[in-house]
């Protein structure tokens, strides 16, 4: 089991690698669904794209919330 200092050195590679994956803010993320881009590209199951659900749960990480 890994000790105290190793999950705090996984938990900041974690949170590092998120920061590198996610390069739009909160409110740029909120406004995405609305562009010509967005509306071009993704998956979708005949409603919301897959992505577009997604969104929702990384706003909450940006904004530090935990998403449920």
């Amino acid at each position: 089991m890994p000790g105290k200092q190793q999950r705090a050195a996984d938990r900041d590679e974690t949170v590092d690698t998120f920061h590198e994956a996610v390069d739009m803010t909160a409110g740029r993320l909120e406004k995405w669904p609305a562009t010509d881009e967005s509306k071009s590209v993704g998956q979708s199951d005949g409603g919301e794209s897959v992505g577009h659900a997604s969104r929702r749960s990384i706003i909450k990480l940006l904004r530090g919330a935990t998403p449920s």
